[in-house]
């Protein structure tokens, strides 16, 4: 049980790090709402969130039963319909908290609400992360750990790359 809650644990940090990531959307050129086509966004994904969420990748890499299979995709198809209704909410919020002035009386109130949104989803991600961990045998859990440290290094691998070939200049 207790391994089982710290992959539980790194999987809300993992989520935490996913929301906060993909929560930093701008505007597609020079940022000027002129300049881009209308509702025109670039999301920006923190690395292995493609493709069916950070935790896809990992679920892919433990030889799921298809009972297991079966199982896990119906807890994904019930989270599914929440998650939606929540990040319509929650785009909701952020289009009239865009609209408003932080000197509005409603101001508190709509942040408020956003703030509240956004725990709501990261409760809900917690909530089905721990019914599909419930899903998997205490050998698949033992594999987590291994393959969440091996992307991580391959993350760290190909970011030092990229950095070497862009390196920041000095300052003048």
């Amino acid at each position: 049980m207790k391994l089982q809650s710290k992959i539980l644990s790194t999987f809300v940090l993992l989520g935490a790090v996913g929301m906060t990531a993909s929560a930093a959307v701008t505007t597609t050129g020079t940022g000027d709402a002129a300049a881009s086509p209308a509702g025109a966004t670039e999301w920006r994904h923190a690395p292995g969130w493609h493709h069916g969420g950070a935790h896809g990748g990992i679920l892919h890499q433990l030889n799921l039963t298809a009972d297991q299979l079966t199982k896990i995709k119906a807890i994904f198809a019930a989270e599914r319909s929440q998650m939606q209704s929540l990040r319509s909410t929650q785009r909701s919020t952020q289009d009239r908290l865009a609209s408003t002035l932080p000197t509005d009386s409603g101001y508190a109130a709509l942040l408020a609400s956003a703030q509240s949104t956004a725990q709501s989803e990261e409760t809900l991600r917690v909530q089905t992360w721990g019914l599909v961990l419930q899903e998997l045998t205490s050998t698949q859990l033992a594999q987590i750990p291994g393959i969440i440290s091996a992307r991580e290094q391959a993350w760290a691998a190909k970011k030092a790359a990229w950095q070497a070939k862009h390196p920041v200049p000095a300052a003048p």
